[in-house]
């Protein structure tokens, strides 16, 4: 699927926010911008798919920015320790999809 962004969530999923206990893809540190924030998860440097599930979102539309909380539920194997913590992610420093089409609202 292709990535989802501030300009076009509405459209996709038909709101502004993704809803609570949607998953979603993160290709983190993979957005537009992946320095903004430079704020990154403990122990986690470098690009990596991770599959979350929203537990509460913000929007700024103004500034195209958004943060999700979300618990991580897949990852790579590497970091198993980070299984099940819960995390934040941005837009534009990460990049967002729904996992799958069920997903959708």
């Amino acid at each position: 699927m292709s990535p989802i962004t501030p300009s076009t969530i509405k459209v996709t999923v038909g709101s502004t926010i993704f809803r609570d206990n949607t998953k979603l893809t993160v290709s983190y540190l993979n957005g537009i911008d992946p320095t903004r924030p430079n704020e990154k998860i403990n122990g986690l440097n470098t690009p990596c798919d991770i599959t979350i599930s929203v537990i509460d979102m913000r929007t700024y539309p103004n500034k195209n920015y958004w943060i999700i909380l979300g618990k991580i539920i897949d990852m790579d194997k590497e970091k198993v320790e980070l299984l099940n913590t819960i995390q934040s992610f941005y837009y534009p420093r990460d990049s967002f999809s729904l996992t799958s089409v069920a997903d959708m609202p």
